[in-house]
């Protein structure tokens, strides 16, 4: 699509809708890995985890744990850019971001009452994305797109998301047998969400004045429940794991929907003047169940470690209800509502760790982090289409009682976004570098192995 033609379209046709220009990594379920090797192997650790990065990946695998130890795992310097149009350079809205924060803060909990049982806190990033942007375009050239009526057209834009969500949570695990254990970790998420997109687009239309304003917003929290629960087993060549994660149950939510519309001079139809702002709206987010499996074996010198998991769909709901609202200058309403809808999705990982020596041990791995997002659906919440794959490389140096582990997590993708009711579509792209920097301290002689 030329730029002639996608400033046209800015001015005929209705207002960009505000799900549909926003991006963050809000329908993706792999983005995000714990622990610091668990990260260079891809996340392949549904049967494979051996430290307290089993808390996230199999609850079960924690009562078959070798230490006790802290385990705070970081991105330390993180990079991402995404970039939504056919145009290069300040032709397309793109958005970049540095980043400095931990992911992963788990610790084990001894009491004597435990027995053979384990007990884990854990603290973890599930989700935190930001896209940030903005855009001004201008051109005097008349017959924009196929309309000989107008002699200038200048278009502002600015979009603006951010999505952040935690879980913090308690595992408890118990070896079934020497071999095989059992565990749940109970997790309370928070999840904050917010958009915003203002476009203003100012044209001269057979020689007067035209103006269209348009801006569209929403913010939400919610809190839920939800539980993971692992079965994993630990034999001389081979570890496999079995884990099922329940859909939330909502504990509260509460959010916000905003718009406002204001269209004067074109020729053929009348003002329009339309302002909403609906607040202390019950807010609902749904996630879904999701079942891995996973395993790892064991060679000479080296692990393959694989990982499998299947997330269930979400049918069409209502995040934020919002009421039908009429314009101030009359005419048909607008529904403020904030809908999601998303799609079953499976993800795989492969990983492989090697020793060098002692001291040493190397990584490198791949996974997919597919979209849920859905075509042709009427939810407005979710933007991220493209799929993605994580490349990942590093190392861990062992020490007596502690381990330092480094590398770099490299995600990249596209897609084809449809922005607009004209049917026409932007491509969009994604890429991010993640330089990992993290320590675990043990309370025990023996070391973990992956």
């Amino acid at each position: 699509m030329t730029l002639r033609v996608r400033l046209g379209l800015l001015v005929v046709i209705p207002a960009v809708g505000l799900g549909g220009q926003a991006a963050a990594q809000d329908t993706h379920f792999w983005t995000e890995q714990y622990g610091n090797r668990a990260r260079m192997l891809g996340g392949a650790m549904i049967g494979s985890a051996s430290d307290l990065s089993a808390v996230y990946y199999n609850p079960g695998r924690l009562a078959l744990a070798t230490e006790a130890e802290v385990l705070l795992a970081g991105n330390v310097v993180e990079y991402s850019a995404s970039k939504l149009g056919n145009e290069t350079g300040d032709r397309a809205l793109a958005s970049t971001r540095f980043s400095v924060s931990p992911s992963l803060l788990a610790g084990e909990l001894r009491f004597g009452w435990l027995g053979k049982s384990r007990l884990a806190f854990s603290f973890l990033t599930r989700n935190f994305s930001e896209f940030n942007t903005e855009a001004r375009l201008a051109t005097a050239s008349p017959g924009i797109a196929g309309r000989p009526d107008i002699d200038f057209l200048s278009v502002a834009l600015r979009v603006d998301q951010k999505l952040s969500e935690y879980w913090g949570g308690v595992t408890w695990a118990v070896p079934l047998t020497e071999t095989i254990g059992f565990g749940v970790s109970t997790f309370v998420a928070v999840r904050n969400q917010r958009g915003l997109v203002q476009r203003t687009t100012q044209a001269v239309l057979g020689g007067a004045p035209a103006v269209d304003v348009a801006t569209g917003e929403y913010k939400f929290d919610h809190w839920r429940a939800l539980w993971k629960l692992g079965v994993g087993t630990k034999l001389n060549q081979w570890d496999v794991g079995l884990t099922v994660t329940t859909p939330g149950l909502k504990l509260v939510g509460s959010g916000r929907v905003a718009t406002d519309r204001s269209r004067v001079g074109v020729p053929g139809e009348s003002g329009q003047l339309a302002f909403v702002d609906q607040r202390d709206i019950s807010s609902t987010y749904k996630s879904p169940w999701s079942v891995g499996i996973g395993g790892s074996r064991r060679l000479d010198r080296t692990n393959v470690h694989l990982g499998i998991e299947w997330f269930d769909g979400v049918a069409l709901y209502d995040v934020l209800p919002g009421e039908p609202v009429q314009p101030v200058t009359g005419g048909a309403a607008s529904d403020p509502t904030i809908r999601y809808e998303g799609g079953s999705v499976v993800n795989v990982a492969a990983g492989v760790a090697h020793t060098f020596s002692d001291k040493w041990q190397g990584y490198a791995s791949l996974r997919t982090d597919f979209s849920a997002a859905v075509d042709n659906t009427a939810g407005n919440l979710a933007f991220t289409r493209w799929d993605l794959y994580h490349v990942a490389v590093g190392a861990t140096l062992h020490g007596a009682s502690t381990e330092f582990t480094t590398g770099a997590v490299f995600a990249f993708g596209s897609s084809e976004a449809p922005v607009n009711l004209a049917n026409e579509s932007l491509e969009s792209s994604y890429f991010r570098v993640t330089v990992v920097l993290g320590f675990s301290f043990g309370f025990a002689d023996t070391p973990t192995s992956q």
